[in-house]
């Protein structure tokens, strides 16, 4: 009786850890897949960033204005 008592238990406690480790990893790739988001909307902000620098009028208007150095 004892025996069949301890197995349930150990049969509920492996389920437990089963389902832990599969939150674990849901949550582990939900925190990937945010971090990789995040990363691409940053790279993407400094990509807008460095393009209205290159195509700011007034900067072009210096550039070409200003006379090549020798």
């Amino acid at each position: 009786m004892a025996s069949e008592e301890d197995s349930d238990v150990l049969l509920l406690l492996a389920d437990a850890f089963v389902r832990q480790g599969e939150a674990l990893h849901e949550a582990r790739r939900e925190v990937f897949r945010l971090l990789v988001e995040e990363a691409w909307k940053a790279a993407m902000r400094s990509r807008h960033y460095l393009t209205a620098q290159c195509l700011d009028p007034h900067k072009i208007f210096i550039s070409a204005a200003t006379p090549p150095i020798r």
